[in-house]
Parts: structure tokens; C-alpha cells; sequence
């Protein structure tokens, strides 16, 4: 409601992770698949730098060091996204009447219809579930073979790295 209130319907990623929607309003139609994914992409480089920073933040400043380091960061992010996020682009990026639109709703209920998709549903379900717990869980896993908290986060990042490796060689 605030975020409707205030104008900043750019801030609907936060609301709805709606990385389409804000492809479609800033990006022509051939551009929309590539910012979408970047967008993604981005998701997993946060998760990255937190797995492989909070271990070293908390060695060298403790965790409540580690912690205002955060919130610091989270403050500046928000401050950045106040002064410059814009709803619109001043120029659009098709012509009017161009823009093609999709509506989420009928969206899935085609999909939630195709046996396929139900099937890439599970896989995907059970694929990042393993992902949280292992990256959860993942300094209690090495800590028995002589790993640091710090070398525990370093290979979190790394998992993380070669996931997207692997992802953009398939």
C-alpha cells in the first residue's frame, strides 16, 4: 500500500518478485528474457557474497559487528533506491501501442494444466530445497573435516559460482 501510495511501483520485485513486470516497463521485447534473468542472477550473487562475507565479518568484528555492517549496507541500498528508482522510463522502450502484456493469472492456469511443467515443478521444488538446507547447514557438513566457519562460507560461494557456471554452459 505505501509502495502504491508513494509512486514507486518499481518496488514491486520486493512485493511480488515481479522481475517481468519491471522488464516490461524498462526494456524492449527482445531485451525482456535477458534483464529477467539478470535480474535472477542477481538473487544468487546476494546469496553468494552473504555466504562468503558473514563468516569473515564475524571473525574480524563479531556478530554484532557483522550485523550494523548489514544494516549499514541495507540503509545505503535503500537510500540509492529511493533517490534514483523511477516507475517509468522516461522514454519508452517500444512504441505505443507495442507493448505486449501478459496476464500472470491465465498465465498459470496454462501451465498448471501441462504435465511437463507440473514435472520441471517437483524438480525445480526439490532442487532448491536441497540448495537451502545444504547452504544452511553447509559449515555443520565440513566443520568434521577440519573446515573454518570462514572456508565453510568460501565453499557456499563457490556451490553458488559453479551452479551459474554450469547454468549458463547448459
Amino acid at each position: 500500500v505505501l509502495i502504491a501510495q508513494i509512486g514507486l511501483a518499481i518496488g514491486q520485485p520486493f512485493v511480488l518478485n515481479a522481475l517481468t513486470t519491471v522488464a516490461a516497463r524498462w526494456f524492449p521485447l527482445r531485451e525482456r528474457a535477458t534483464a529477467s534473468g539478470l535480474g535472477s542472477l542477481a538473487m544468487y550473487l546476494g546469496i553468494f557474497l552473504g555466504l562468503a562475507l558473514t563468516p569473515i565479518l564475524t571473525i574480524h568484528f563479531q556478530i554484532g559487528g557483522m550485523l550494523v555492517a548489514y544494516g549499514i549496507a541495507a540503509i545505503v541500498a535503500a537510500l540509492v533506491f529511493l533517490a534514483f528508482a523511477r516507475e517509468r522510463p522516461a522514454t519508452p522502450p517500444c512504441p505505443p501501442g507495442m507493448e505486449v502484456r501478459s496476464l500472470v493469472f491465465d498465465g498459470f492456469k496454462q501451465m498448471l494444466r501441462q504435465k511437463q511443467f507440473l514435472l520441471l515443478l517437483v524438480i525445480f521444488f526439490i532442487g532448491l530445497g536441497v540448495f537451502n538446507a545444504v547452504t544452511t547447514w553447509i559449515e555443520d557438513i565440513v566443520r568434521p573435516n577440519g573446515f573454518s566457519s570462514t572456508q565453510a562460507g568460501l565453499i557456499g560461494g563457490l556451490m553458488i559460482v559453479g551452479g551459474i557456471l554450469g547454468a549458463l554452459v547448459i
